[in-house]
């Protein structure tokens, strides 16, 4: 394998994804990844200083056509009114960060239109006054072509004070899949995976993700993914990341009985399988094998089986101090286990669980933005992950204002440390 140079080295080429898309294929995974470094300077958070409080009352702010005819509203503090994505509620939200938000290009991701996808992503920040945004790569499966880091790099670092980035998703995440129940890796395969994660890191992410433990698929063009979350190289993750000093952002649909999946995901997609296996013990023994591991658990608050609970949250809180959650908020829903109710009004069980935690909750959308050169779909393998890609950038548009919309109905100080303090700390930004 080449050596990964300095972190504060040039970044010298895309050869990192290239190399795993021959390789990725099949039952192993290469080794070999040349990349150099990405020199990218982190986060300025003059963008999100002083605090700039947006009024949110019924009826205020110019309806304007956001991006993918979204309807986001236009100019600072506006908030045109999504179909489906619940009222106004008066109250104040800061100029918050978005920890989990995806770039979409092309026909394959290898390719396409990154400097479009990150010009549609300011834009739609811009409108909705969030400072900064995480960008990471989807969860991908063993083989096709996948993508991470290298890929949208270059068009995520003219913005160092707007982006910074996971990564894993489509190098880690994949050697993971590839035994999915197993119980001893080969000491060759834990140090390909160890030098694969420390060259992103060295390569400018402050972390891990999106990795994927249990994801239900959302779409038949979308894949479904199982892995025992105490897999020995989730449990090697862990250890890189507490030795590292970087967060996991992890992916898991929690199953604590075997169950068939909700009938929405069975008429979603076909890939889902008759039962899905349990997966709470093996998290928690996750979590409990490197307390220094920060891990966030993504889409806290879109609970796709019905087992995350606000009291299952709250135990799970209380027993492990390096779980942090990360809320994704949908319009509304008549799920209590879901943050809005009925026109999209915070539900006060929800309310008092982040104020009984006010330092282990942050907002991540989960938003997918392309440009208009992603708008393509096509039946082949080739086009599968496009295909995904361009139904989330169309499905996941209200999330923005459903954050916005939680945000302003909790306290003013605990808003602005889910918005912007928690995110600082717990990712490490300057």
């Amino acid at each position: 394998m080449q050596q990964w140079s300095g972190r504060n080295a040039a970044f010298t080429g895309k050869m990192m994804m290239k190399s795993l898309q021959k390789t990725l294929a099949g039952t192993c995974i290469a080794a070999a990844v040349g990349m150099g470094v990405l020199s990218l300077a982190f986060v300025s958070m003059a963008e999100a200083q002083p605090m700039r409080r947006q009024g949110m009352q019924q009826g205020e702010g110019p309806a304007a056509g956001g991006a993918h005819g979204g309807g986001q509203g236009g100019g600072q503090g506006g908030m045109a009114r999504e179909e489906g994505a619940g009222p106004r509620i008066k109250g104040e939200v800061p100029r918050w960060l978005d920890t989990h938000v995806h770039l979409v290009s092309g026909v394959t991701n290898t390719t396409g239109d990154w400097v479009g996808a990150v010009r549609v992503a300011l834009a739609d920040m811009d409108k909705n006054d969030i400072g900064l945004a995480i960008i990471m790569p989807t969860p991908q499966p063993p083989g096709g072509n996948v993508y991470d880091i290298a890929d949208f790099a270059d068009a995520v670092k003219k913005h160092p004070d707007r982006f910074t980035f996971l990564g894993g998703g489509g190098t880690l995440n994949p050697m993971i899949l590839l035994d999915p129940d197993a119980e001893m890796v080969s000491e060759a395969t834990k140090q390909k995976f160890t030098d694969i994660a420390n060259g992103i890191i060295d390569a400018g992410a402050i972390g891990f993700g999106e990795m994927a433990a249990t994801h239900l698929s959302h779409a038949d063009a979308h894949a479904y993914h199982r892995a025992r979350p105490d897999h020995p190289l989730f449990l090697l993750l862990v250890e890189i990341a507490a030795k590292r000093n970087v967060v996991i952002d992890l992916h898991m649909d929690l199953v604590i009985q075997p169950m068939p999946p909700l009938p929405k995901f069975k008429e979603l997609s076909q890939r889902n399988p008759p039962m899905l296996v349990p997966n709470l013990a093996q998290f928690e023994r996750l979590l409990a094998h490197e307390r220094g591991a920060r891990i966030v658990w993504a889409h806290a608050g879109a609970d796709h089986t019905g087992d995350l609970s606000v009291d299952l949250i709250r135990r799970m809180m209380q027993e492990h101090p390096n779980l942090y959650m990360s809320l994704k908020a949908l319009p509304q829903s008549p799920q209590p286990s879901m943050p809005l109710a009925g026109e999209g009004r915070l539900r006060p069980e929800w309310r008092r669980l982040i104020a009984e935690f006010p330092d282990r909750f942050v907002i991540g959308t989960d938003r997918f933005y392309g440009s208009s050169a992603t708008g393509l779909r096509g039946s082949g393998a080739q086009n599968q992950r496009a295909s995904a890609g361009s139904i989330f950038m169309e499905r996941t548009v209200p999330l923005t204002q459903a954050a916005r919309n939680l945000l302003s109905q909790l306290p003013p100080q605990l808003a602005q440390k889910v918005a912007v303090e928690n995110v600082k700390a717990i990712y490490r930004l300057p």
